[in-house]
């Protein structure tokens, strides 16, 4: 078993890192875009080498996703400047998917809720398919199978997505 503590314990002084199974997020909050992403190239990426050649693991810089997270317009967080990864660039995205929760970079949650809402309406046609149920078993099943699809990860975007 690979042990990503050693990683999440190292996070630098202006940011954080938590790990789950195989996944590692870490990020770093800071002034401006550019100072972030030299933050992150000068100690997480460092870091990150060393440990794969410590543990013997392997981080795929395809699957490695970089994005600026600003709330504002004018937050500074329009860098187009790349994160050099494994001898590879990996350039900032509109959005990145973690823990089954995606981030968009203006943190709205736009694209997460509609993906939900997608995904609970299948879940509801496919129960509205079955027939000769009584109404409290179709609620149990909505309360089961639909709700928890609908509001998935709702603890981290309803504060936010509520307050526009």
């Amino acid at each position: 078993m690979l042990d990503l503590n050693v990683l999440v314990q190292s996070a630098p002084g202006n940011g954080s890192s938590m790990a789950f199974v195989d996944d590692y997020p870490a990020w770093i909050a800071g002034p401006s875009a550019e100072e972030n992403t030299q933050t992150i190239q000068d100690e997480i990426v460092p870091m990150l080498e060393r440990w794969e050649r410590t543990s013997g693991a392997e981080f795929e810089a395809a699957k490695t996703p970089f994005i600026h997270l600003a709330r504002y317009k004018g937050a500074g967080r329009d860098s187009s400047g790349p994160l050099r990864f494994r001898g590879k660039e990996v350039p900032p995205t509109d959005r990145v998917k973690i823990l089954g929760v995606t981030l968009d970079k203006e943190v709205r949650f736009k694209v997460h809720l509609a993906d939900k809402a997608g995904k609970a309406t299948k879940a509801a046609l496919a129960l509205h398919r079955l027939k000769g149920l009584q109404p409290k078993t179709v609620k149990q099943l909505g309360m089961s199978a639909v709700l928890p699809v609908a509001d998935y990860g709702s603890p981290i975007w309803y504060p936010i997505a509520t307050q526009e």
